[in-house]
C-alpha cells in the first residue's frame, strides 16, 4: 500500500494549486505542512489546496490546514482547501477548516 502523492503546479495570475491524493500518513502530512508553510512566505495570490483523501486522512490534517489556513489569512492572502468527498468536507468544517465541496 502506497502513501499519499502531494503535486504542486502555478498557475497564471500568481497562484499555485497543491493537490494530494492518496492515503494520508505522517510523513506526508508532514511533508505538506513544510510545503504550506513555504507557500505562506514565498507566494503572492490564493492558493488552492486540493484533497482526494480519505476521512482518517483529513483528520490527520486538520491542525496544520487550520494553522495554514489562518498563516495565509495573516498575510492577506487565501487558501482554498477543495476536496470530493463529502465526509472528508465535513470533519474540516467542524475542525474549522474551511473546505468547499467540489
Amino acid at each position: 500500500m502506497g502513501g499519499a502523492r502531494i503535486d504542486l503546479s502555478v498557475v497564471d495570475g500568481g497562484g499555485a494549486v497543491v493537490a494530494v491524493a492518496g492515503i494520508m500518513d505522517i510523513p506526508v502530512a508532514m511533508a505538506l505542512r513544510r510545503v504550506l508553510l513555504e507557500a505562506a512566505e514565498m507566494r503572492a495570490g490564493a492558493l488552492r489546496l486540493q484533497l482526494d483523501i480519505p476521512v482518517n486522512g483529513a483528520e490527520l490534517l486538520a491542525q496544520i490546514l487550520r494553522d495554514a489556513q489562518a498563516r495565509f489569512r495573516a498575510k492577506g492572502r487565501n487558501l482554498v482547501v477543495a476536496t470530493p468527498n463529502p465526509a472528508v468536507a465535513k470533519l474540516l468544517a467542524g475542525a474549522n477548516v474551511a473546505a468547499e465541496l467540489e
